[in-house]
């Protein structure tokens, strides 16, 4: 009823915000019995002529993941189309690969195996599952340490939402983030690697989402048994890297051609420090604020960065796309900071904060982001004979929907 509630919400806000009737869709089977290589996916093509790499990057955090949900599903009603046919490569991490592994899983029809609402629902329903609070559990882990959830839960969903599908069943590029504790490294799984493809597609999304003290690691046995944890310890923000990796996939094909990045991440906590107690902390009080210093500003570096080296790159490029850069982020209240925190009342409180940025603190940007991906998505399948560079043509009714 709560996640009804929350579709029907954002439904009617999008409604009035762009003019649209929308559908709801209807539910996806969620096992898959698909067992074969990985599909191939071909470059960029815009009426036979490659043009323009589109990449989605999703930052971890939690229970905070629903904040990017969210968005995606709006990104899903504004430009009627699924969140796979939209990009080139999605990459996530942590929360967010569990987010990249769903919406990109090939289902018997086809199409999607979760549509954005249907993961968003994820969490709303089944979050509670994966962080479930046990005092027995809690004593154990106090005493022998290890995570302080029980793996059997995130097991069992990530199982039963993925089923025996593989990672290389990818309608799109999908890469997530682990980190790999034998090599002692950060390990980038991909969907189109021949040896990536053979891991189980819950079994990629549970090694991304290893995070230290939440959950135990896990060995991936098609990995040759590597142990990973979560991502986050080094990358929260994947976007910088999954940048890299489409330029590489552009080295590989001989191309150089504009890349267009989305990046959203799940909510930053900023709390002065009092310096005078800083000053004091010991080994206890860092271990409890690292945590969030470092998604902090791992999500706030990668920006940085993109934000130079996305328009340098692109401008060396014939485009008239204009802005290529959206990055999608809302400070949060302290209250609903906790990657964990599965109460109603938070997770109601965290679809608040996303639709928020939305309709509020970045809504010209995502109108802006909407029309430029329709546009594209248009370009792409259009048949039509054309002339000069029809990806990188901008499409101004963006500015008349923001306006409006």
């Amino acid at each position: 009823m709560f996640a009804k509630k929350i579709r029907f919400a954002l439904a009617r806000g999008l409604a009035r915000m762009a003019g649209l009737t929308l559908v709801e869709n209807q539910q996806a089977p969620v096992t898959s019995n698909l067992t074969h290589e990985p599909i191939s996916h071909p470059m960029p093509v815009i009426e036979g002529k490659q043009k323009i790499f589109r990449l989605l990057s999703m930052d971890g955090g939690g229970i905070r993941g629903i904040i990017i949900a969210v968005i995606l599903v709006a990104i899903e009603e504004l430009t009627g189309q699924q969140i796979w046919e939209l990009f080139d490569m999605i990459a996530g991490n942590s929360t967010a690969a569990l987010l990249a592994v769903a919406l990109t899983r090939r289902g018997p029809d086809g199409r999607a195996l979760y549509t954005a609402q249907q993961a968003l629902d994820l969490y709303l329903k089944r979050g509670k599952y994966i962080f479930k609070k046990s005092i027995i559990y809690e004593i154990i882990h106090f005493v022998l340490g290890g995570g302080r959830y029980n793996v059997t839960g995130i097991n069992s969903e990530l199982q039963n939402a993925f089923g025996d599908s593989l990672f290389g069943d990818s309608l799109t590029r999908c890469m997530v983030v682990t980190y790999d504790m034998k090599t002692v490294q950060t390990y980038f799984l991909k969907s189109w690697d021949p040896v990536d493809a053979t891991v189980p597609a819950w079994v990629a999304a549970r090694g991304s989402s290893a995070a230290p003290t939440y959950f135990d690691p896990i060995s991936i046995a098609a990995l040759g048994g590597t142990t990973t944890i979560d991502g986050g310890v080094t990358i929260n923000s994947p976007a910088d890297c999954a940048f890299a990796e489409a330029l590489a996939l552009m080295d590989e094909a001989g191309e150089r051609y504009p890349v267009f990045v989305v990046s959203i991440g799940t909510g930053t906590l900023k709390q002065p420090a009092d310096i005078k107690k800083v000053k004091r902390y010991h080994l206890w009080d860092w271990a409890g604020v690292l945590p969030d210093i470092f998604i902090t500003s791992s999500g706030e570096t990668v920006d940085y960065k993109l934000r130079k080296i996305v328009k340098a790159f692109n401008d060396l490029l014939p485009c008239q796309l204009g802005r290529l850069y959206f990055r999608f982020q809302t400070e949060l209240p302290a209250a609903n900071a906790d990657m964990d925190n599965v109460d109603p009342k938070n997770m109601e409180e965290l679809v608040a904060l996303a639709k928020k940025i939305i309709y509020q603190d970045q809504k010209e940007d995502f109108l802006e982001l909407c029309a430029k991906l329709k546009h594209m998505f248009a370009r792409a399948h259009s048949t039509g004979d054309s002339s000069g560079d029809p990806a990188c043509v901008p499409d101004p009714a963006w500015k008349h929907q923001a306006a409006a």
